[in-house]
């Protein structure tokens, strides 16, 4: 039997503002990995899914000095987590935006995108199980939307065209 992974590792500067909200959700995390939370629940509020897994699917490091936001993998991750974890920080980001100026000006938000890579691989040399990609997650207009570029996908497209 062949154990796929998931791996990415990558940072990014949190804003001030946020960077208590942030270590909030490292610390529920640490906390609760492994129980099933009510619904409402502040982490179930900061990882819709979390019921579902009860993990995160990622490690989340924060210096609240500096700000900058390490999310990595030790052994195998969940990129969709990421992406919600990182919708809800860019939702927060565009809400304080709005409360400030009371519309969001792209040219004031301090944190409008935040993008990675991952790679997939197997313990066995099986076709299919390698690959990775690219991640985007960007503010559109104040709403988080998400771009995504799949390996696999991209040359499996690229090769019907040649």
């Amino acid at each position: 039997m062949a154990n796929n992974y998931v791996q990415f590792s990558f940072d990014f500067i949190v804003p001030e503002s946020q960077r208590g909200w942030v270590r909030e959700v490292e610390q529920l995390i640490e906390a609760h990995t492994g129980e099933e939370l009510e619904k409402g629940h502040p982490l179930c509020e900061a990882l819709p899914y979390w019921n579902e897994y009860q993990e995160a699917g990622f490690n989340l490091d924060i210096n609240l000095e500096d700000g900058v936001c390490w999310i990595h993998t030790d052994e195998s991750g969940d990129t969709e987590s990421v992406v919600n974890f990182l919708q809800g920080l860019l939702s927060r980001v565009a809400n304080d935006c709005q409360q400030k100026f009371g519309f969001v000006k792209p040219d004031k938000i301090e944190l409008s995108e935040v993008g990675f890579t991952y790679s997939m691989s197997c313990s066995s040399p099986r076709v299919g199980e390698f690959g990775g990609g690219a991640i985007r997650v960007f503010l559109d207009g104040g709403t988080p939307e998400t771009d995504y570029v799949d390996a696999n996908e991209w040359l499996a497209k690229a090769l019907s065209y040649s």
